[in-house]
């Protein structure tokens, strides 16, 4: 299957779990390896609230998995393989082979148009800033530009006020 990522290994890692966890029977017992120390925090988290959950990276893939995520907990281990490492264990080496299936995959997707962004678990909101898109927590990046903006109002003031700001600037 094809997901699109935007270059970000996160959305990518979070979209096989996510499937995985879909695809188990009820009451089957798995262990998930995954080299994202991010993708298995996100996965470990029980039920969130609406605000963390429209903020979170990867939504549209935990909202998907979200309930039977809950229901199957009990049944699923969640296990960190160390990636790209020298002495290769049998994990290390199934997460090079799944590595190496990925990236065939990210080949084969640069050369197809865009798949759409919203899924069926998915609210219709993309944040972006200058055509990018903002995939983790809006709220940091709207301190960012609120910051800026402010800085740039200031160095507009008079030459006495500017010159505040720009001595600071200077210091840091």
């Amino acid at each position: 299957m094809s997901v699109r990522t935007d270059g970000n290994n996160f959305i990518a890692e979070i979209a096989a779990a996510a499937t995985v966890v879909m695809a188990i029977p009820p009451r089957m017992s798995l262990t998930l390896r995954i080299d994202s120390m991010a993708t298995i925090g996100a996965l470990s988290k029980d039920i969130i609230s609406e605000r963390k959950r429209i903020r979170a990276a990867g939504r549209a893939w935990l909202n998907w998995c979200r309930s039977d995520l809950h229901t199957k907990r009990e049944f699923i281990s969640l296990q960190h393989v160390a990636s790209h490492q020298e002495v290769k264990s049998v994990e290390s080496k199934g997460n090079d082979e799944a590595d190496a299936i990925a990236n065939a995959f990210r080949q084969k997707g640069q050369h197809c148009d865009p798949l759409s962004y919203f899924t069926l678990a998915e609210e219709r909101i993309v944040f972006q800033q200058h055509g990018n898109n903002i995939q983790g927590d809006i709220r940091e990046v709207l301190k960012l530009i609120e910051k800026e903006r402010l800085m740039e109002t200031w160095l507009e003031k008079t030459e006495v006020q500017s010159q505040f700001i720009k001595n600071i600037q200077l210091k840091y």
